[in-house]
């Protein structure tokens, strides 16, 4: 998140790899339901707040899109 200003000027979040995002979420929503699991709360707390990071993340992704969906609201990757 530290280009999140950068990719809100320019409109461009080509440099966010979806793939990467993927396998972000995936991990930490597993690290959230471990600690939930054997109720943790010292390990729930901070994949909370990774797993907000990433969903934020991939909202920006959705919204931007790449330098060729520059124009468009949302990159066909994220449109149902």
């Amino acid at each position: 998140l530290t280009d999140l200003r950068k990719i809100v000027e320019t409109r461009n979040a080509s440099s966010l790899s979806l793939l990467v995002l993927s396998f972000q979420l995936g991990a930490t929503s597993l690290w959230v339901i471990y600690a939930a699991l054997i109720r943790d709360g010292f390990m729930l707390l901070p994949n909370l707040l990774g797993l907000l990071l990433v969903l934020v993340q991939a909202a920006v992704k959705c919204k931007f899109g790449g330098a060729e969906e520059a124009s468009r609201s949302k990159t066909p990757e994220c449109q149902a």
